[in-house]
């Protein structure tokens, strides 16, 4: 029975500190839907449909990312987010990041 214990006690001790990671994840990736921006961004170098998951996705993983549209046609990527938690220069950022060049940015209407 006490080798039982000696087993379960970190057993118990990794579940409830998985847990405590999970809500903290959580907790980052709540939205304040009054503080949601949408912005246009100019991308140089997009030149296909790869190019504009790579930036998508980049930019999804960021937490307070709402949504991603990139498109490579027109050179544009448009971003809505939580600006409590982003700043358009995290943004800009994180497209160099993948290879491309991000340019002018302006807010949506």
């Amino acid at each position: 029975m006490k080798k039982l214990f000696v087993f379960l006690i970190p057993l118990l001790f990794m579940a409830c500190n998985g847990n405590q990671a999970k809500q903290e994840k959580a907790d980052s990736q709540i939205i304040d839907s009054m503080a949601v921006a949408s912005y246009v961004i100019d991308v140089e170098g997009m030149s296909c449909g790869g190019c504009e998951n790579t930036i998508q996705k980049a930019i999804m993983e960021l937490p307070g990312a709402v949504s991603v549209d990139a498109d490579h046609a027109s050179g544009k990527v448009m971003v809505k987010y939580d600006t409590t938690k982003i700043e358009v220069a995290l943004l800009k950022e994180t497209i160099d990041s993948k290879g491309y060049h991000s340019g002018n940015c302006k807010k949506a209407l």
